[in-house]
């Protein structure tokens, strides 16, 4: 059987807060995934480490990353991964109980990437933007790295770490190298979108990077030629 991997970083203990949240959507999976990877800045976890559960402590890889920029304790857990298919899934978002259901489908016709839906906490489902038709008209990131084949993973090297919509250059890459797409019609992830930077669990999210984040991904299509 294919096997999957879950990546996740923590990188303040603003989004500790999450924690229980976090575990019990992986508890709630169809299918419960063969390793998961924790990822944190060296020399400070902010209590991922301790709140694993006992029911699947076997299957933890720790990572404390050394890698620069803003994500480069993500990068580590990537790199760390050993499974077939890797999901990535910030720890303020949760993944939705049909997430890994198709992965055995994707695999059996060759993709690479899988494109699914996301149910936003605040507005409702709808599909989840991972489209090649619409990538141009976007000037945010979905959110949550699409799952991906491992042969993928060389990308990450091509990505600066302190790109900020990460997963929206990965997207792209996989676009301008033709990569095999699978559209799933279940549902992925979980996001606990905001309204004006404040999300339904209270979070104040820092906006101030948005211009920024805004410039980067524009030099990053130029980079690629698109």
């Amino acid at each position: 059987m294919t096997t999957i991997s879950v990546v996740t970083a923590l990188y303040s203990h603003r989004y500790a807060q999450y924690l229980d949240r976090w575990w019990n959507a992986i508890e709630s999976l169809h299918r419960y995934p063969d390793e998961i990877v924790l990822a944190t800045p060296a020399g400070q976890d902010y209590g991922l480490f301790d709140s694993i559960p006992d029911w699947y402590e076997g299957s933890i890889i720790k990572v404390e990353g050394s890698g620069e920029g803003v994500h480069g304790p993500w990068y580590d857990g990537e790199r760390a991964t050993t499974s077939d298919w890797i999901f990535g899934l910030g720890i303020d978002d949760q993944f939705h109980p049909t997430a890994f259901d198709e992965v055995e489908q994707a695999q059996a016709e060759n993709a690479q990437i899988i494109i699914d839906r996301i149910d936003y906490l605040q507005g409702g489902s709808w599909e989840a933007n991972w489209n090649p038709e619409n990538w141009r008209s976007r000037s945010f990131a979905p959110g949550g790295v699409c799952g991906h084949h491992k042969s993928l993973k060389p990308f990450w090297e091509v990505i600066p770490s302190d790109l900020r919509w990460n997963d929206y250059a990965f997207y792209l890459l996989a676009l301008k190298r033709n990569v095999g797409l699978y559209r799933a019609s279940t549902t992925r992830m979980i996001h606990d979108l905001g309204i004006n930077h404040e999300t339904v669990s209270g979070m104040k999210r820092d906006s101030s990077q948005d211009a920024l984040a805004n410039q980067q991904i524009q030099d990053f299509i130029r980079s690629l030629e698109l």
